[in-house]
């Protein structure tokens, strides 16, 4: 959407690194914090551009589709729902990397 905003200059993991920092509580470790920003990235598909520019009306970055994705990455670092999620599809289907 329109109202999605993310810092033109930054990669994409850049800016999902700085989501999971600044966004979990400093109980979580900042390796962990990384680590979390990690799995976002690959279950949403954006290892491809990960070190691509996010972009914005005066840089070339990203397309619409993803920047969209990087959107919802952004909330699910933070959302315990997703660590759940995650941990169970770790547990039942295993490491797909």
């Amino acid at each position: 959407p329109d109202d999605d905003y993310h810092l033109p200059a930054l990669t994409v993991r850049e800016t999902l690194r700085f989501a999971a920092v600044i966004k979990l509580p400093s109980t979580v470790s900042r390796k962990r914090k990384l680590a979390r920003a990690e799995d976002v990235l690959k279950m949403l598909g954006l290892r491809d551009c990960a070190d691509g520019m996010v972009g914005g009306e005066l840089l070339k970055g990203i397309s619409g589709g993803e920047k969209r994705r990087l959107s919802l990455a952004c909330e699910m670092v933070c959302n315990d729902m997703f660590s759940m999620f995650f941990h169970w599809r770790a547990l039942t289907l295993g490491n797909t990397d």
